[in-house]
């Protein structure tokens, strides 16, 4: 017997509440992916700002996987939890990277670090 709450399918609210997010993911995914390439093509052409795109980019990632990797937990539910579901990798990896690489306080210091140094740049030049 399918389950109702306020007289629709629960399933159904689940789905509606989801998309959003899952669009909102899609997003973010996307723009982690362009600001990641923006960083490789400051390092490539060596420009100074490559240290500050670069801690961008870890930031922005490093939030964009979170959200996503719990999302899919959300909608994946209790399975996505077993060894037997690959969900659980894709958060360890996450955290990991996020322990080894820096979390986004750390590179977000680093852009205001960054930030900083180009506006005393500019105003003595």
């Amino acid at each position: 017997m399918p389950r109702i709450a306020r007289g629709e399918l629960i399933l159904a609210l689940a789905l509606a509440e989801s998309t959003g997010e899952c669009e909102a993911s899609g997003i973010a995914t996307h723009a982690a992916a362009l600001i990641t390439y923006e960083a490789a093509w400051a390092i490539d052409q060596g420009l100074p700002q490559k240290a500050k795109l670069v801690s961008m980019a870890e930031s922005w990632v490093g939030e964009a996987c979170q959200r996503v990797t719990l999302l899919g937990h959300q909608i994946h539910g209790g399975i996505s939890f077993c060894r037997d579901h690959n969900m659980h990798l894709y958060y360890r990896r996450v955290r990991a990277g996020a322990l080894t690489l820096g979390d986004t306080v750390f590179h977000r210091r680093i852009v205001a670090r960054e930030l900083l140094r180009e506006s005393l740049v500019s105003s003595q030049g």
